[in-house]
């Protein structure tokens, strides 16, 4: 069984290749279905909302910029928790990553 960016790739792969050979209807079918995967590849949500007293980050969709987690006070070690609101954006459905690591702190500026 392929995953979603395996079948995101051999739908490209099928544009690239076939296009206009076929009905352009049948490309419009598959540029939708790649949309459609591409909201399935987990993608990190990004600190769009910060509380003066440096103890809340809004973790927001990366697509849309909804509300998805949040980054809240340092833990015993100097990090900070996040607290992830569900698996998929409710406002458009992009897939969320769940797992971050200081990198991504370090990348938020944190």
């Amino acid at each position: 069984m392929i995953n979603a960016k395996q079948a995101k790739g051999m739908l490209k792969h099928h544009i690239a290749t076939w296009k206009g050979k076929f009905p352009a209807a049948h490309f419009e079918a598959c540029e939708i279905a790649i949309e459609a995967l591409e909201m399935q590849l987990p993608m990190k949500a990004e600190p769009i909302n910060y509380n003066p007293k440096g103890d809340y980050y809004g973790l927001g969709c990366p697509n849309c910029s909804e509300i998805v987690g949040q980054l809240d006070n340092e833990d015993a070690s100097g990090i900070y928790k996040y607290n992830m609101y569900a698996n998929h954006c409710p406002n458009c459905g992009q897939k969320i990553e769940q797992n971050y690591t200081e990198e991504d702190y370090k990348r938020w500026g944190i």
